[in-house]
């Protein structure tokens, strides 16, 4: 099993995070927002390819407590990526997805603990499975 994520994999352009969030299909979690597009295999193409973002809205004022959330969503993903990878490799889709932490408005701001980050991300992984590529 691979448990790196390459820089490569990583999305940061400004234009492809604007072009996912207004066409991509929405997941949500308990505290994590999953929003994807998902392109279908050109002729000839090779492997799968996921490319993935991270983001924090800036409700969470203080940018240490963004970076941290970030950081967590980055670890909990590159540990359990390997759900996605199996389940596309059959199908050889490519996907562009990004991972969204919405802090809930109602209760006072509280830093979310990995077990939940990671909860979370796993729960979205398999939805993402189940209802887009077809398991």
């Amino acid at each position: 099993m691979q448990y790196s994520l390459k820089k490569s994999e990583i999305l940061k352009s400004k234009k492809r995070f604007q072009e996912i969030f207004a066409r991509g299909e929405k997941f949500r979690g308990r505290v994590i927002q999953c929003i994807l597009i998902l392109h279908e295999p050109a002729q000839g193409q090779g492997r799968a390819k996921v490319k993935v973002g991270f983001s924090v809205r800036r409700s969470v004022r203080n940018a240490v407590d963004r970076n941290r959330i970030k950081r967590l969503m980055k670890e909990s993903y590159r540990l359990n990526q390997n759900i996605l990878h199996d389940a596309i490799q059959r199908f050889s889709p490519s996907l562009e997805l990004i991972f969204l932490y919405t802090p809930s408005l109602q209760k006072p701001f509280s830093l979310p603990s990995y077990t939940e980050v990671e909860g979370d991300v796993k729960l979205l992984l398999d939805k993402i499975i189940e209802s887009r590529i077809g398991y």
